[in-house]
């Protein structure tokens, strides 16, 4: 962007957090869901078959986006970017680091927003599903120590208090870590194989280390406890909680009940729908936390999910009507829409018109991204602005507060990724440009090789969806604003050379530019 609009953002993030620093700093409260798709929510979706009342009241408390984006259609590069502000590849392995035992993708020096609100006095904590790599104590002969403390970890994320799973309830290590321990005794751990039922009625669906009594549909209770116990600290001062639910990723091991609110079998469709209502129930009992403590009003509420949603097994939708990506193209893994945008909705205050910061009921059509986070608790907690971090993102106070001038839009483009099993920018049988076309265009710069892995892109600005293949080579065009199911690929129409040209050009800039964000 150019040096004006940067001097701009920059004098408005300062004048929020000078008006900020004021009044009593508010409690963040993050919910980052896992594998929910913008169409299974209600708000979102009328027609979709899940209760989701939870989630639905914090829409009618606070503003609900509708093109909101995952940075990548699959979670761990999503994770990295959410918590470090920058798109997948700035990160030490660009396509996720997947396994618990294999470092994260934090770069030395990148920090994370725990970092941010630490150093304005905040307490910080992490619960549930880390998702993007760890580093465990190893013995002299390289095998992992689980006795002893990680090595990185959450602390070192920026986080006072944990207690997480490394790898979620889905893969190994099967059991917490609490404030960089292992919860349990190292000496009953056992290798379980794949696949295996843990206790009955669960499924481990990949082998690995874990404890004998592992039950995965305890997660979401296990969580809220420790999540009650952290806002009941004595510690005094503001928090930052970072909350990852296990709902709706797989093994669909939904709970009969969550502290008395039933699970299983409440979406009267399946055990994946029943993961959907796990995670709007454990975010409801977090809001009544608040609410008992009388925290609710002065913390702002966060939610939103790590990827898109998961619109097969195809029977499911049409067995039940329920769409997952309500009426997107594409799904979980996928570079098309249904592939990464997602829910988020945002609340500060009380509810009504009168005791809230951010409208009640309010809708925002702004083209935004999940690593904006980033950004946006930074501005919340009075952080001042770090050129060298967040480089990928944008704070969404603005357009929180209604602060936004209509003419400047909070974002003037994003990049979603796919994951890199499904690299695909064309369906089977999809007509790609001829070669004719492609040799008017601009030509794949040379790129360092963290944009070398075989990933499909996507590039937006405004109404304009432009997929490129795994070799930056532009392959289809849509107008979301006419076409939000990306029927009609338009790359090769005369009228729009000029406009594709030009997003070729735009995209290479972004690619190889340091900073993205203002």
């Amino acid at each position: 962007m150019r040096r004006a609009t940067f001097l701009f953002i920059v004098a408005m993030g300062l004048a929020l957090a000078g008006a900020f620093a004021k009044d009593t700093p508010p409690n963040v409260l993050l919910v980052l869901t896992d594998d929910i798709g913008w169409g299974d929510l209600r708000c979102y979706n009328p027609q979709g078959q899940i209760p989701t009342p939870a989630f639905d009241a914090l829409a009618s408390a606070g503003m609900r986006f509708t093109d909101a984006h995952s940075a990548s259609a699959v979670c761990a590069p999503t994770r990295y970017s959410l918590i470090s502000g920058n798109y997948p590849w700035r990160g030490r392995t660009t396509i996720g680091a997947w396994k618990a035992d294999e470092g994260s993708d934090l770069l030395p020096g990148q920090r994370t927003f725990a970092h941010r609100a630490r150093e304005r006095g905040y307490r910080t904590a992490i619960f549930g599903k880390a998702g993007f790599g760890a580093s465990p104590a190893r013995q002299p002969d390289g095998t992992i120590d689980w006795s002893k403390p990680l090595v990185e970890g959450p602390e070192q994320w920026g986080f006072d208090f944990s207690h997480i799973l490394l790898s979620g309830h889905q893969a190994a290590p099967y059991f917490y870590h609490r404030n960089g321990r292992m919860v349990g005794d190292p000496a009953r751990l056992l290798e379980y194989p794949r696949p295996r039922a843990a206790t009955p009625e669960t499924e481990i669906r990949f082998g690995g280390v874990g404890l004998p009594d592992w039950d995965p549909r305890a997660v979401g209770a296990t969580l809220l406890d420790a999540f009650e116990e952290f806002v009941e600290s004595p510690r005094p001062g503001p928090f930052l909680a970072f909350f990852n639910t296990a709902g709706a990723h797989a093994p669909n091991t939904p709970p009969g009940a969550i502290r008395g609110t039933p699970v299983r079998g409440r979406s009267g469709l399946h055990a994946q729908a029943d993961m959907v209502v796990e995670a709007d129930v454990t975010f409801g009992h977090l809001i009544a936390i608040l609410e008992k403590r009388g925290l609710l009003a002065n913390t702002v509420v966060i939610l939103t999910s790590d990827n898109g949603g998961i619109p097969h097994p195809r029977a499911y939708k049409e067995n039940f009507g329920h769409d997952a990506v309500g009426g997107l193209r594409g799904g979980k893994g996928l570079v098309w829409e249904g592939g990464h945008r997602v829910p988020l909705i945002v609340r500060w205050g009380d509810g009504t018109a009168q005791g809230s910061r951010v409208a009640p009921g309010s809708v925002s059509d702004e083209l935004v991204g999940v690593q904006d986070l980033y950004a946006t608790v930074a501005e919340l907690v009075g952080a001042p602005p770090d050129p060298a971090q967040g480089l990928d993102s944008v704070s969404l106070l603005p357009e929180l507060l209604g602060t936004r001038p209509a003419d400047r839009p909070l974002r003037d483009h994003f990049i979603a990724s796919s994951d890199h099993r499904y690299a695909n920018a064309l369906a089977e049988g999809e007509e790609a440009p001829s070669t004719e076309w492609l040799a008017t265009l601009p030509r794949p710069p040379e790129l360092p090789a963290s944009l070398r892995h075989p990933i499909a892109r996507a590039y937006r600005e405004g109404k304009w969806s432009l997929k490129f293949d795994k070799d930056h080579r532009p392959a289809s065009l849509h107008d979301l604003s006419a076409d939000r199911a990306e029927s009609n690929n338009l790359i090769q129409a005369p009228e729009h050379r000029a406009l594709v040209g030009g997003m070729v050009e735009r995209y290479y800039a972004a690619l190889r530019s340091v900073r993205t964000a203002p």
